[in-house]
């Protein structure tokens, strides 16, 4: 038995630092969760969110996508958790599809060949933005953050939601 504990006291020692290896030349990262809602306090969810960093070049990204509750952990690269300190200008992409609705199951041939000519013809489907289209753009976004050491939770608001059609 003591042999037993001994070997997971070695295996536990060994893999303490298990985990994604991080690149070479990233800064140390700072944990950090969001929460983003229109100014009426709806979370939004299933946004994309990247911070551009405001301190100098910069080849890594960071940001995450919103869950349900307008919550997301904070990435860079999409891989590793946190995001280096730093001042951050916010960028939001929220768009919802409409105009295709989904198709009947079951389906026939015929009928799916029909419904695949109609679905694939031209203003079929549009697409909308519910944030401002500013929230896009660098230059014009009101978000602005600044993380450092102590920076757990952050707090961002989308403005009014809105219904603009977009190119994507």
């Amino acid at each position: 038995m003591k042999t037993v504990y001994w070997g997971l006291i070695v295996l536990w020692a060994l893999c303490a630092g298990c985990g994604p290896k991080l690149p070479d030349g990233l800064p140390s990262l700072v944990k950090v969760q969001a929460l983003l809602t229109y100014d009426d306090g709806t979370p939004v969810d299933d946004a994309h969110l990247s911070f551009i960093s405001q301190t100098g070049k910069n080849s890594w990204t960071f940001g995450g996508k919103t869950d349900a509750q307008g919550k997301l952990q904070l990435r860079t690269q999409g891989t590793y958790e946190g995001i280096p300190e730093g001042d951050y200008k916010v960028l939001i992409r929220k768009s919802i599809k409409e105009g295709i609705p989904e198709p009947p199951e079951p389906m026939d041939e015929e009928s799916r060949n029909a419904y695949q000519k109609w679905s694939n013809s031209p203003n079929k489907e549009k697409v909308y933005s519910t944030v401002d289209l500013a929230y896009r753009q660098e230059a014009k976004t009101p978000l602005a953050v600044k993380i450092d050491s102590n920076t757990k939770n952050i707090e961002l608001k989308a403005g009014k939601k809105v219904k603009i059609l977009s190119d994507m």
